[in-house]
């Protein structure tokens, strides 16, 4: 049926941007061990609506700081309220362990390596986009790959009518 294939060309273009765009966004993020293996995508399908929906993800489980680095987080945040928040150990009665290093910001910098804190009040991280800006550069490719897919899929339907009504004639 013609409808069927023009819904798997749609959803063919979608998937095949989606697959750039998540690319673009791993190469913006390759500063980061852990983030890339965060973005993935959801392959666009034909909801029960009619829709054809893919999604771009984001696995915010186990790769809890890939939104805080999109978005900032604490004193850095773009939206909501700004403020330091709280880390605690994982485990209850234990303590959070830093080395010296990272506190050699500090003068005089601490006696002690490593210090351990049963707490600590975290200003948070500036924000180092990766995903926004590949969803920008290629969302113009979005439109033009489904409005070729569009077009080619109404120029193949007005085909396939033609040769149905040239046939019965």
């Amino acid at each position: 049926m013609a409808s069927n294939e023009f819904f798997n060309q749609l959803i063919n273009a979608m998937n095949n941007t989606l697959q750039i765009i998540v690319q673009d966004a791993k190469n913006n993020a390759s500063w980061s061990s852990t983030i890339p293996d965060a973005i993935g995508y959801r392959p666009a399908e034909e909801s029960s609506a009619g829709n054809i929906m893919g999604y771009i993800t984001l696995d915010n489980k186990n790769y809890p700081e890939a939104a805080a680095f999109e978005f900032g987080s604490g004193l850095h945040r773009k939206k909501g309220s700004k403020d330091t928040y709280l880390i605690f150990p994982k485990k209850a009665g234990g303590h959070l362990r830093i080395d010296r290093e990272r506190w050699k910001n500090y003068n005089p910098p601490p006696d002690k390596d490593p210090l351990y804190f049963t707490f600590v009040e975290h200003p948070g991280v500036a924000a180092r986009p990766f995903l926004a800006p590949a969803i920008r550069k290629h969302g113009k490719t979005l439109r033009q790959n489904i409005r070729n897919s569009f077009l080619s899929g109404i120029q193949r339907s007005f085909r396939i009518s033609r040769e149905v009504i040239e046939v019965k004639i």
